[in-house]
């Protein structure tokens, strides 16, 4: 209890030094604004994090080098920018339109990260700009929101498809490592369906244990990234670190897409005998559709409501399927028609499409692409 208190005492005095060091190099730089942000402002900072200031110049200053300064025993970057930068940003990245020609085309992982690093900033140094813009993107969290979702689903594809060449040439070691960097993107994620957007990877355990729902697997997420998925049967491993990693983006795509409430999904842990999404098979989300992707094997386009429907399909009976799509159709009004005997057409449609499966949980390698 003790050393919590003086560790939370600490990142309070690092915020503090922040703020007063912001309010000192924007007198020094003559600017109108400053604010403080990263992780110490997102309620994620340690006793080591660096402070980050932000000081907005003048509309038409020369632009200046980011720089450092070190105060005691605390680091504070200081990185300045203009109204024109900040504005350019975020009118670029909120407007940007997802669809099968750009399905990759994501913001940066750099330009995603200042965009969020807005969202949690702190005023040291406030004017009539600075309070309009920070105004201006709290009307856009939504669209912030599914921005990192989309993000980290595209990081997920990326790192599966070097799994399965990791496992087929019997790589462990590397598997390993890849396998960790899904998880983690995963569950990344599943923190951002949310509400909790903030960018470092470093910080996911600290999201999910304040903002994943309760019975979010953790024990299972935690085998994922520290290998132990590979110890006994690798093929058997790589399915269950994909299924964790395909459940995740699911529940992201789906009810996550709408509301931060993603404490509403009911299944989380797959069952042995019932209904099965294909494994190979990654959601990502479009403008108003859903792709099932198996990178470079196979894409198939489905409307978000049987995309509901094929995510639930996790070892449940085509009964209780349909049972736990019923709460959920109240989410959003592209799910409204999903009553039971709409539900039963979908099911039919996904099995004769190979997009799921009924019996035993099928093992990774024995599905077709």
């Amino acid at each position: 209890m003790f050393a919590e208190a003086t560790a939370g005492g600490r990142v309070a005095a690092k915020v503090a030094l922040a703020h007063t060091t912001a309010r000192l190099v924007a007198a020094e730089a003559g600017a109108d604004c400053a604010f403080v942000s990263g992780s110490i402002t997102a309620g994620l900072g340690n006793e080591t994090s660096d402070a980050d200031v932000f000081v907005v110049l003048t509309r038409g200053s020369a632009s200046r080098a980011s720089r450092q300064v070190v105060v005691g025993h605390d680091r504070v970057d200081i990185e300045y920018t203009t109204p024109d930068e900040l504005e350019s940003l975020v009118e670029r990245l909120l407007g940007l339109s997802i669809d099968r020609s750009n399905v990759t085309r994501y913001p940066s992982e750099s330009d995603l990260d200042t965009l969020v690093r807005l969202r949690y900033a702190e005023p040291a140094v406030s004017s009539l700009w600075l309070e309009a813009f920070r105004e201006r993107l709290s009307r856009h969290d939504e669209a912030v929101r599914r921005l990192v979702i989309g993000r980290w689903g595209v990081m997920v594809n990326s790192e599966l498809e070097d799994l399965t060449g990791m496992v087929l040439s019997e790589d462990l070691d590397g598997a390993r490592l890849v396998a960790g960097k899904a998880a983690t993107f995963a569950a990344k994620a599943v923190a951002a369906a949310a509400g909790d957007v903030y960018v470092g990877t470093k910080w996911v355990y600290s999201q999910l244990r304040r903002s994943a729902p309760a019975d979010f697997p953790m024990t299972a997420f935690q085998d994922c990234v520290r290998g132990r998925w590979a110890d006994v049967d690798p093929w058997r491993g790589a399915s269950t670190l994909w299924n964790l990693a395909q459940t995740c983006m699911a529940v992201a795509w789906t009810v996550g897409w709408h509301t931060t409430d993603i404490s509403r999904w009911p299944t989380w842990i797959p069952g042995d005998i019932g209904l099965h999404r294909v494994p190979t098979l990654m959601p990502m989300r479009l403008l108003d559709t859903v792709v099932l992707n198996h990178e470079l094997h196979r894409q198939v386009t489905v409307a978000p409501e049987m995309a509901l429907v094929w995510s639930l399909c996790n070892g449940l009976s085509a009964r209780n399927v349909v049972d736990v799509v019923q709460p959920l159709r109240a989410i959003a009004p592209e799910y409204a028609s999903l009553d039971e005997e709409r539900c039963h057409d979908i099911l039919v449609q996904l099995e004769q499409h190979r997009l799921v499966v009924t019996g035993e949980r099928p093992a990774l390698e024995l599905l077709p692409c």
